[in-house]
C-alpha cells in the first residue's frame, strides 16, 4: 500500500445506488477520525448501582457529523430546476430523508478499499471517455 494516498487524502465521486446521473464527492475517513467524531457526540452517564458510566450514543448527530466530514460537493441535484447546493443543511437534510444517500455516506469513505475501487472505477470511465476514437470521414 501506498501510505502518500493516506497523508494526501483521497476523494472519489461515486454515484448513488440506483441513480446513476446523481454523485456525491467523498473523502475518505481514516479510523482516528472516524473515532473522534463518534467521541464527540457520545455522553456518558452513571445509571443506579452502576460502577463505571454507560456511553450513550446520539446516532442521528453521529451521522451528520460523520457526512458533514466526508460529503465534499455533488452533481445531478436539483431543486425546481436549479442545482440543489451542497451545504451542510442539506447534507444533513439527505442523510435524514434520503436512504440511499445515506448508505453511500455511511459505507464508501469508511473503507479504504471501497475508495481505491472508486477512484480506480473513476479514473476507468475518464479514461473510456477521453478516448474513444472520434468518427471518421471518407477522404
Amino acid at each position: 500500500m501506498d501510505i502518500r494516498i493516506l497523508k494526501s487524502g483521497i476523494e472519489v465521486w461515486a454515484a448513488v445506488p440506483g441513480m446513476p446521473e446523481v454523485e456525491v464527492k467523498l473523502r475518505y475517513l481514516a479510523q482516528d477520525a472516524f473515532d473522534t467524531i463518534r467521541t464527540k457526540v457520545t455522553a456518558y452517564r452513571l445509571t443506579d448501582g452502576a460502577v463505571t458510566p454507560e456511553a450513550d450514543h446520539d446516532d442521528a448527530a453521529f451521522r451528520s457529523a460523520l457526512a458533514r466530514a466526508v460529503v465534499q460537493e455533488w452533481r445531478g441535484l436539483t431543486e425546481d430546476g436549479a442545482p440543489f447546493p451542497c451545504t451542510p443543511e442539506n447534507i444533513e437534510l439527505l442523510m435524514t430523508k434520503w436512504t440511499e444517500f445515506r448508505v453511500l455516506v455511511m459505507s464508501t469513505p469508511l473503507s479504504l478499499s471501497r475508495m481505491i475501487a472508486a477512484r480506480r472505477e473513476e479514473s476507468e470511465k475518464n479514461f473510456s471517455a477521453t478516448s474513444e476514437s472520434a468518427p471518421t470521414s471518407p477522404a
